[in-house]
């Protein structure tokens, strides 16, 4: 009886470091997985997206992004921010998911669902700890504390 309640404490044990005591599994991503955000100040959106966005959620600096394309010809996905940020408390920035397609017919390329990584550093303020993301085309506004 010993022994199973020892196996017990051990599998907890190994739930608690694997879920990194916030109740959420961890993910890690490997470093070339990883995208930066580009600053762009003349980025327009366009006014039908191809793609849906399933969840999103950040941990530590890297926004983790669930998305579903529309279209079979998706090769890559870009995160855009024009650099403002609204003048609210905590400070807010929108971010737009810009699909990158391909010229070419290929059976290949991105149709199912994809998990894109975000490296959210270039976000932060010397005046702030938080910044509140909205996603657009994405319901929740999320909120990355650094």
């Amino acid at each position: 009886m010993n022994i199973v309640l020892r196996i017990i404490n051990i599998i907890l044990l190994l739930l608690v470091l694997k879920t990194g005591f916030t109740g959420k599994p961890v993910f890690l991503p490997s470093k070339d997985t990883i995208s930066i955000v580009i600053i762009k100040n003349d980025y327009k959106p366009p006014a039908v997206f191809n793609y849906t966005i399933k969840t999103a959620q950040i941990t530590d600096d890297i926004l983790h992004v669930h998305i579903i394309p529309e279209r079979k010809n998706i090769i890559d996905y870009k995160l855009i921010w024009n650099g403002l940020y609204y003048k609210t408390y905590p400070p807010k920035v929108t971010l737009f998911i810009r699909p990158v397609y391909s010229q070419k017919s290929n059976k290949n390329l991105l149709s199912t669902d994809h998990n894109l990584y975000f490296n959210l550093t270039p976000l932060q303020r010397n005046d702030s700890i938080k910044v509140g993301i909205q996603l657009l085309n994405y319901q929740e506004l999320l909120m990355y504390s650094y």
